[in-house]
């Protein structure tokens, strides 16, 4: 019987330094694209009770890391967007592991107080992207203001 390898893509570039001073692009996205963040209405992205939590979660990690800044974000219903400006020397996997493991606490502990059971939030991972230069870096933000206005067109966009 022949043995089945499963091969995991890498998704950070092998000898790339994430605690660097830089920005970077960091797409987070639920388990399974769960709607858990609330919905774009017209265009517009209402955050229900766990958007909330999730920009909560989110700006906490700047407690940590005084000199870092998110300068761009928008949450959707089932991921988020955000631009990490890393002065902190702080690896990026370390901050995503901090912003998910505070939303995980929050949903958990909500979960827990209404009797509800809990399901897995996050899908393994992240998405990152170095900024490279300023025409880049423009491109980014003009994406996360217009994520909800294009909704229907996001790869992560399900009935």
């Amino acid at each position: 019987m022949r043995k089945i390898e499963h091969y995991r893509k890498r998704l950070r570039l092998p000898f790339y330094d994430y605690s660097q001073y830089g920005c970077y692009f960091v797409t987070i996205c639920t388990k399974d694209r769960q709607m858990v963040f609330g919905e774009v209405i017209d265009g517009e992205m209402k955050l229900n009770h766990f958007g909330k939590m999730m920009r909560e979660a989110l700006f906490s990690v700047l407690d940590n890391y005084r000199n870092s800044e998110i300068s761009e974000y928008v949450i959707m219903p089932n991921h988020l967007h955000f631009i990490w400006f890393n002065q902190d020397d702080v690896n990026l996997s370390i901050v995503i592991k901090k912003i998910k493991g505070m939303m995980t606490h929050l949903y958990r502990e909500y979960h827990k107080t209404q009797g509800l059971s809990y399901l897995p939030l996050w899908q393994r991972g992240f998405y990152e992207h170095i900024i490279r230069n300023d025409k880049d870096y423009e491109r980014i933000v003009e994406y996360i203001e217009n994520n909800p206005i294009q909704w229907h067109l996001d790869r992560f966009y399900t009935l």
